[in-house]
């Protein structure tokens, strides 16, 4: 199984305004209701209470502030229902009542959110077919709309995914000398994926077009662009800060570490300047010092990182060794001494980790202690205690098996170490025919098998006994369950750390990605073992696959602990590719 780090991701809802100040929409008594169900029985079928808030938001109409709020969940809802054609006929409507010029505004948005639903479902035809409509009203107007960059950069997007890179190019290059779209009040996905969904980037068209460049191999040009951001920005403290965390986190990868760690220290002074404006800054602070401790470590300054990290975990104990502040710095620092190979000290918060989990309560089969376990077994396992390791890998797993079935496993287990494996795999052959629809403890099982056939060198077996266990799991839970989608993400890990096979492991993640997206949208937990190992993914590929992570800077502080944002993960992997294959084959 693959190690998880302690990070806990709760994505913001993608709103163009902050989510804490969006004000509820006028179905949200509905939709409220219908998520609770959802999250305590994903098959349960909410068609009716979806309908009603959907009325609501209709009858409250666009007067009310978070009329589109109220369409961005109504679709998201009977997306989740299964009813697509459903979800564009929710945007029609909603567009139906926006006619007349003073709504003019509110029609565009919508027309941006209904193209960028359906970029997200690949159906790509439709999303240009509104795009180039949207631009030919734009067009029209004797001044350009607040949207229509955020227009041209998802029509170019489009092209793009088409394979039309000159015509992509073109558009974006249209947007220079433009000013940054004015999201406010869209309600869209700003979260981009690698491989996966297809999302736009929309923002700074500078920026924008440095991304397509990054993306195509084009390093010079986008370093350039990048380069003259930071210029252009001199006079603007906040988009400076922007134009200085891209261009550190360009130089990540592809330029000096030096450099880059310089140019970070610059973004935590400019940061540590907007103390009394930013309200946000306790959680921005703690994010950026941990980016700059990445950067000193990375540049072989690994003692003034592991200070900064630590000062941050002192400085949050006062709130309790409970708090989020505290087990965010905590595990920041545990993954940043698994970076610097100094496993003495991340032995240490490892276990520190595993005893927070437990003496809070968490159950042994929770996320937050699983997690613990598992990263404290990538530990021992680093330090070459390997065993001990996969000891732990089965603690994580709590199984509690019918004495029959142990002791087929036990046999397998013992056919594998004797150098039999097709026997052995023979064994599992009969097991999966037997087992129609298996428990959660047999599939782990099935993992642990795959994984040892890897361990003794057996490697197209291991990729046989995945082959069988995907469609046991699929078997075993509705198309529709969250739980699947994890069961996926779990083999699309394996596939690739274990096995080397990135196509098997994508066609996985694709379909991992569909479940969440449609069960509960984007902005939820559940994506958060998607989005990391997409992560992963992106670092065993090209260095052009990681376009899109900077925009994993959001991040929140949820209950279960403070959050670090994926783009601490995407960035530290990429930037080692060495030690991301190492991490993924230490299943």
């Amino acid at each position: 199984m693959r190690a998880a780090c302690l990070i806990f991701v709760a994505l913001l809802s993608a709103a163009g305004t902050n989510a804490g100040t969006t004000p509820r929409n006028a179905g949200s008594k509905y939709f409220d209701e219908a998520d609770r169900i959802l999250t305590n029985n994903w098959n349960a079928d909410v068609s009716a209470l979806a309908e009603e808030g959907w009325t609501a938001v209709r009858t409250a109409g666009p007067a009310d502030p978070a009329f589109l709020d109220g369409v961005y969940t109504a679709a998201r809802l009977f997306r989740v229902l299964g009813r697509d054609l459903k979800v564009e006929s929710v945007y029609a409507q909603a567009m139906t009542g926006c006619e007349g010029s003073a709504l003019e505004v509110m029609r565009a948005r919508l027309r941006l959110m209904l193209a960028h639903e359906l970029i997200g479902q690949r159906e790509n035809v439709k999303a240009e077919d509104i795009l180039r409509s949207a631009l030919s009203s734009e067009e029209r107007l004797s001044h350009k709309g607040v949207l229509y960059v955020a227009f041209v950069q998802s029509l170019a997007f489009v092209r793009e995914q088409e394979g039309d890179l000159d015509e992509a190019e073109r558009l974006y290059k249209t947007t220079l000398g433009y000013a940054a779209p004015d999201l406010t009040g869209v309600v869209i996905n700003h979260v981009i994926t690698m491989p996966g969904p297809p999302v736009p980037p929309i923002g700074e068209p500078r920026a924008t077009l440095a991304g397509f460049y990054f993306t195509h191999e084009r390093t010079t040009e986008a370093e350039h662009l990048y380069r003259e951001a930071v210029k252009q920005a001199a006079l603007d403290s906040t988009g400076r800060l922007d134009a200085l965390r891209q261009l550190s986190g360009f130089l990540a990868f592809n330029g000096s570490k030096e450099e880059a760690l310089a140019t970070e220290r610059q973004v935590v002074s400019l940061l540590e300047a907007q103390r009394d404006r930013n309200p946000d800054f306790p959680s921005a602070i703690a994010y950026e010092r941990n980016a700059l401790a990445e950067r000193l470590t990375e540049a072989g300054h690994e003692a003034e990182a592991k200070t900064i990290l630590e000062e941050d975990l002192i400085h949050a104990e006062p709130k309790g060794r409970e708090s989020p502040e505290y087990q965010g710095a905590l595990s920041w620092l545990l993954h940043n001494r698994i970076q610097a190979k100094d496993y003495d000290a991340a032995e240490k918060l490892a276990k520190e980790a595993v005893r927070l989990a437990e003496s809070g309560g968490a159950a042994p089969d929770s996320a937050q202690w699983v997690a613990a376990i598992s990263t404290l077994a990538e530990v021992r396992r680093d330090q070459g205690y390997a065993t001990e390791a996969e000891e732990l890998i089965k603690r994580s797993l709590a199984p509690q098996e019918p004495e029959g079935f142990q002791k087929r496993i036990e046999a397998i287990e013992a056919l594998v170490r004797g150098g039999r494996p097709e026997a052995a795999f023979v064994e599992i052959q009969q097991i999966t025919e037997a087992t129609d629809s298996p428990n959660p403890n047999e599939s782990f099982y099935f993992q642990w098998l795959a994984q040892l056939f890897v361990t003794f060198g057996y490697k197209p077996e291991a990729a046989k006994v995945a082959a069988l266990a995907v469609p046991l799991e699929e078997n075993r839970l509705r198309s529709d369950d969250p739980r699947l989608a994890y069961a996926l993400t779990d083999w699309a890990g394996f596939y690739r750390g274990r096995l080397g096979l990135l196509p098997q492991a994508d066609m996985l993640l694709s379909r991992a990605e569909r479940i969440v997206r449609e069960c509960c949208g984007m902005a939820t937990p559940h994506m958060e073992p998607l989005l990391r190992e997409r992560a992963w993914m992106a670092a065993a590929g090209s260095a052009a696959r990681i376009r899109g992570l900077e925009n994993l800077r959001i991040f929140v502080l949820p209950s279960m602990g403070a959050i670090a944002g994926l783009w601490k993960i995407a960035r530290a992997i990429s930037r080692h590719p060495t030690r991301s294959q190492d991490s993924g084959n230490r299943q």
